[in-house]
């Protein structure tokens, strides 16, 4: 896009946004309607029958923690829930792949108290059925020292069906290939020193690449690491063009996904003032580009559909509530169209704390976790969108 028709896009997107109605009230809820249960960020995985699958930690009022599963299907029906895992002393926010053993939830957690419980760290539960019962492997999947058992995850299925894991906490920002717990998990925060914070992964073709905000002194910022077919660093970690002045992360996995092609993208919210910048860059490009201008602590998120476009949604604050907005790419991946406004659940959540999307077809499917203001209790809500 020309500079010229950049900046005019960009203020077009803004003027739509002072149009666009305040609330919809076609938004599901997705998390438990118990009062006595919070929640964790929902993880997405669509899988080649066309339907989203949802996971997410769950903790009781009794400080037991659970994984909760549900379905999307094509046609947008919402599935009952199901559970993966549960009555956990310790648990993390997991994430899910599928490969040619069936469908798989990653987690960190601490299974029971007992002096010998052997699921104390990196863990696994793998499901034959489509999410409908799940099977939990004996023993953790990686050894003591990664701190993974309170840390949120990420995971991703490489080329040949083996799934890697991220993860980062004050021990460093680590990556680990398989469910074999004699593979040594590898921490790429070394390289940049300080502290990592809830990394991405995505996979396209043989490319896998891992994304994070790094907070040191001297190199913080985002950060996309390239990995290697065995699931080690292959070269240094890339920084992000125009996040430099961004002070702390997004909440939430830091959002990153691939197009056919073999292209990676990574989106994120940067600045630190009343206003950010929704940026989208291609790993390894010398640019980012400014997709939109959004209001107060806003958060990101990426996704592509099968022909290329890539959808990017973040969220803005009107008045005293936060709303849902996004654009739509060409097939090139090169071009934005319109603004579309999601609008924001017409319950009485106001504040956006997290934000998740996954193409379905021409639409896009949003998983937004609100909160009422002053409460750290969120709650997920889903919406389908379509692009205009």
């Amino acid at each position: 896009m020309k500079p010229r028709a950049h900046t005019a896009a960009v203020a077009a997107a803004a003027c739509a946004l002072l149009a666009a109605p305040p609330a919809r009230a076609d938004w599901a809820r997705i998390t438990s309607a118990s009062p006595g249960t919070s929640a964790g960020e929902v993880n997405l995985l669509r899988t080649t029958d066309g339907t989203l699958h949802l996971v997410w930690r769950s903790t009781l009022t009794s400080y037991r923690h659970r994984l909760d599963h549900r379905t999307i299907a094509g046609d947008g029906t919402v599935g009952a829930t199901t559970r993966a895992a549960q009555d956990w002393l310790e648990m993390s926010d997991p994430a899910m792949t599928a490969g040619p053993d069936g469908l798989r939830v990653l987690f960190g957690g601490i299974h029971t108290a007992h002096p010998d419980e052997i699921n104390t760290e990196l863990n696994t539960a793998l499901s034959l059925d489509g999410g409908a019962t799940w099977g939990l492997q004996d023993g953790s999947i990686s050894g003591p020292g990664t701190g993974v058992d309170d840390s949120p995850v990420a995971a991703a299925t490489q080329a040949d069906g083996v799934p890697l894991t991220a993860w980062a906490n004050p021990t460093g920002t680590w990556i680990h290939r398989g469910v074999d717990p004699l593979v040594a998990p590898v921490n790429i925060q070394t390289q940049l020193g300080g502290v990592g914070v809830r990394p991405g992964v995505a996979t396209v073709g043989t490319r896998t690449v891992v994304a994070w905000y790094a907070s040191s002194g001297s190199t913080r910022g985002v950060y996309a690491q390239e990995v290697a077919a065995d699931g080690t660093a292959a070269g240094a970690a890339a920084p992000m063009p125009g996040i430099s002045g961004t002070r702390a992360a997004m909440p939430g996995r830091t959002p990153v996904a691939s197009r056919v092609g073999g292209k990676v993208f990574v989106a994120y919210a940067a600045g630190s003032g009343a206003t950010r910048r929704i940026l989208l860059w291609s790993v390894g490009a010398a640019r980012a580009r400014v997709i939109a201008r959004a209001s107060s602590a806003a958060v990101a998120a990426v996704t592509a559909d099968p022909s290329g476009r890539v959808w990017v949604a973040w969220t803005t604050r009107v008045g005293s509530r936060y709303r849902v907005l996004a654009r739509r790419s060409d097939a090139g991946a090169t071009r934005f169209g319109p603004l579309v406004d999601a609008g924001r659940p017409s319950t009485g959540v106001t504040v956006a704390r997290t934000l998740d999307v996954s193409a379905a077809g021409d639409d896009l499917d949003v998983l937004a976790g609100y909160s009422k203001a002053g409460s750290s209790r969120v709650t997920t809500y889903y919406s389908r969108i379509a692009a205009r």
